[in-house]
């Protein structure tokens, strides 16, 4: 929302700032506004400010939304966060070696969270947003995901998505 608002905001108001200009003012607002002003798949560092253009394959997903509101802030404090993996690299990325340090802590204080990804875990392996609350999983095709939502338990909520390398909402043309 808030990559989305400031790049509209730079068009309504003819402010002309550059790409990079939004990706540091979005970067105060939170770690991952910079890509989604960017707008293209991209590798992150730092605290996601540094991005490196990536394809991957538009595949297709299903998001549920636990019932629950989590602070990312209240889990990056908290005592029992780990911090201790090793950096991931695009090889281990790419090769489906992905690690959450957040999950482990968010399901253990969410119930919900841990209820959804048990959950979704019995059609293809879940994954945590970031320190959430939304689960993923990835499908092979529409209908598969398609079915898989149709099933959701009455207190889950969820949507089928498919992936996409470039935003929708402006054709990237800017200089980083």
């Amino acid at each position: 929302d808030a990559a989305t608002t400031l790049v509209v905001l730079n068009q309504l108001w003819d402010l002309q700032y550059s790409q990079k200009q939004l990706m540091d003012i979005g970067v105060k607002l939170g770690a991952d506004v910079p890509v989604f002003i960017y707008g293209k798949s991209s590798w992150g560092e730092g605290v996601g400010e540094q991005l490196k253009p990536i394809t991957i394959a538009e595949e297709w997903y299903v998001v549920i939304i636990p019932n629950c509101s989590i602070s990312t802030a209240k889990i990056f404090c908290h005592s029992e966060l780990t911090r201790d993996s090793n950096p991931i690299t695009m090889s281990q990325f790419f090769a489906g070696n992905m690690i959450n340090d957040c999950e482990e802590l968010v399901r253990k204080i969410h119930l919900e969270v841990d209820y959804a990804m048990s959950w979704l875990s019995n059609y293809s392996k879940s994954y945590l947003t970031g320190t959430g609350s939304c689960i993923y999983a990835k499908l092979n095709n529409e209908d598969d995901a398609s079915n898989i939502v149709k099933q959701l338990p009455d207190n889950l909520l969820g949507f089928v998505t498919k992936g996409c390398n470039t935003s929708s909402l402006f054709q990237n043309n800017w200089d980083v």
